[in-house]
């Protein structure tokens, strides 16, 4: 038994050679050609990983982004559509006024019959409606147009 070196704590002299680990499993010597944690290319390929990945990440928000631009684009675009529309029927409403400034309101007569079993006519007679063309020109008009 050969002592070379003092245990520091008890002072005493102690053996060379394996020493307890206590509930610690001993370290194994690394395999030739195996990658470890200590080894430098390991964290070179984790630094690449960790780079594609914020790439990844970069690339999704650029989409997102150019996604967004794209939606909202298109909803100014719609938006645009739906006021030149409103305008353009504004100003339709405002000249079928012009036009009917001063005329009388048109009346429509609907002859309506109410049957009954066997085809009989029970009963029958004249709708009569004022449309408010002064009002509203178009649905007044459309509504005429219905009715002839």
């Amino acid at each position: 038994l050969k002592l070379s070196r003092i245990d520091p704590v008890c002072g005493r002299p102690a053996a060379l050679g394996p020493m307890a680990t206590f509930g610690k499993r001993p370290a194994k010597p690394p395999r030739p050609g195996a990658i470890s944690s200590s080894s430098s290319n390991s964290g070179g390929r984790a630094a690449s990983d960790a780079f594609r990945r914020m790439q990844e990440e970069e690339m999704e928000r650029e989409r997102f982004a150019q996604e967004f631009e794209e939606r909202s684009e298109k909803e100014r675009k719609a938006s645009e559509a739906e006021s030149r529309a409103s305008a353009r029927e504004r100003q339709e409403t405002a000249e079928l006024l012009k036009a009917r400034q001063g005329l009388p309101n048109p009346m429509v007569f609907l002859d309506v019959e109410i049957r009954g079993r066997g085809g009989r006519v029970e009963t029958s007679g004249r709708l009569e409606i004022e449309l408010f063309a002064d009002i509203v020109p178009r649905t007044a008009e459309n509504f005429r147009c219905l009715c002839t």
